[in-house]
């Protein structure tokens, strides 16, 4: 959870760690969201994010979309 006080924004953090993890060599990163969370969802597609799949979490009692970003 990204807490008020925080100076970077959802999608700074977002892009920070998907630069780090390229300079680690992950190819691929998989992202879940709620489906309405839709702040979260807008972050995840301007940095490149394409829609997987949407899946149901029985342990959650909820549907989450998830993301790939390659």
């Amino acid at each position: 959870m990204l807490l008020p006080t925080s100076p970077l924004s959802g999608n700074q953090i977002l892009k920070l760690s998907l630069e780090k993890a390229k300079k680690m060599g992950i190819k691929e990163v998989i992202l879940p969201c709620n489906i309405d969370n839709t702040a979260s969802k807008k972050i995840i597609e301007k940095n490149n994010g394409q829609l997987l799949i949407t899946i149901y979490d029985e342990d959650q009692d909820e549907y989450l979309y998830k993301y790939v970003v390659l």
